[in-house]
């Protein structure tokens, strides 16, 4: 266990003979993203005086690398959904997370937005075809936004009867509903809560027997 007054020695070593951090600690080091977040805080409170919002606000990668901070930026650990190359803003949370807060859902329904608004299907493709948890969390998000008042079983109705177009608006978004589950309504049973899908499947055969007669 390498100690903090260490680390900092070492990182200081680095700024002023401006040189790499050392390769021996660092394999030394047993929690790499313990030791990064020791050397950011020291960095962002000691040399930058930064606040919390401050470091959300303005962290960049010109300023990492400044900072000769990159050779550790790589040791913080990121949620597959960011991108470490660009969403600069989760070092704070990772700094200071009672003070900096990330909600996840609202992430992927902001960025979601932005990609549609761009057309970037590239980036649409590794967003959700990577992890069909979020698209869930978007579709849960445009639930609440257009349609706070149903409930569960209402939606789940919706996507047995496939009539969730409202919902998506764009086949940049519907086309991933086939490519990502066997049925549709696997969507809703994921989002809410999986006591209802056997509320759901006694709905279902009431439905069928209805429809049939």
């Amino acid at each position: 266990m390498i100690e903090k007054a260490l680390i900092i020695k070492m990182y200081e070593s680095t700024l002023i003979n401006d040189v790499p951090f050392n390769r021996y600690y660092l394999k030394m080091c047993e929690d790499k993203h313990a030791m990064a977040i020791t050397v950011f805080k020291y960095a962002v409170e000691d040399l930058l005086k930064w606040t919390p919002e401050m470091t959300r606000d303005n962290m960049n990668a010109e300023l990492i690398k400044y900072m000769k901070l990159d050779s550790i930026y790589r040791f913080l650990e990121f949620p597959s959904e960011l991108v470490k190359s660009r969403d600069y803003f989760y070092i704070a949370h990772i700094l200071y997370p009672d003070r900096i807060k990330y909600d996840k859902t609202s992430y992927i329904f902001r960025r979601t937005k932005e990609l549609l608004e761009t057309k970037d299907v590239t980036a649409l493709d590794i967003l959700f075809m990577h992890n069909d948890r979020y698209f869930e969390l978007y579709t849960k998000k445009m639930f609440e936004i257009e349609k706070p008042y149903m409930s569960a079983i209402d939606i789940y109705n919706c996507f047995y009867k496939k009539e969730y177009t409202f919902l998506y608006k764009t086949d940049l978004l519907i086309k991933y509903i086939s490519l990502i589950y066997p049925d549709p309504v696997i969507i809703p049973a994921n989002i809410y809560n999986i006591n209802y899908i056997n509320e759901y499947f006694d709905f279902k055969k009431l439905y069928d027997k209805v429809d049939k007669e």
